[in-house]
């Protein structure tokens, strides 16, 4: 129960004094807590953008590794129909893989190794442990796969070329 001024019989300076400073202490206890309140959402609203980074990454990961896999046994596939227009085919096809279709993976990959650095250093910021995505999804196997595509690329390029010469 408050103090009220009222109630007393004499309002001299110390009952005023103590009058403000018990409505100081409450308010301030309130506000206390209002800062605990809001120092906790934030928290909260950080871990949950960090853990929609996550989800994030591991679904552009399995993507592009998907996109990867599909390509590459195409790309590896060097059968022809021994004709020029079967390898002219061929090669409006690659043209068409290399102007409309790869550039757009290429933008995805640069924007998954970009998510995942920014991720690991919010992780950091906040005192957090690192992120770990899931087995086979490392930044280094998408890498190493985006590594294989372009060596069946180039593979399937040079054949191309020497198809057309002969």
């Amino acid at each position: 129960m408050y103090l009220e001024i009222n109630n007393s019989i004499k309002s001299d300076e110390k009952v005023v004094m103590t009058y403000v400073s018990s409505y100081y202490h409450a308010f301030s206890t309130t506000q206390k807590a209002e800062q605990a309140a809001s120092r906790i959402c934030k928290v909260l609203t950080i871990n949950q953008e960090n853990e929609q980074m996550m989800e994030e990454y591991e679904r552009l990961a399995s993507d592009l590794l998907e996109w990867i896999k599909q390509k590459r046994p195409w790309l590896e596939n060097r059968a022809t129909d021994n004709t020029l227009d079967g390898t002219q085919a061929k090669l409006g096809e690659f043209r068409d893989y290399c102007r409309s279709q790869k550039p757009p993976k290429l933008s995805q990959k640069a924007k998954l190794e970009t998510d995942f650095n920014t991720l690991q250093t919010r992780l950091r910021l906040s005192n957090r442990p690192a992120f770990t995505p899931n087995e086979g999804k490392l930044l280094a196997d998408i890498v190493d796969a985006w590594k294989g595509l372009e060596l069946a690329e180039k593979g399937f390029e040079d054949w191309l070329l020497k198809e057309l010469r002969r």
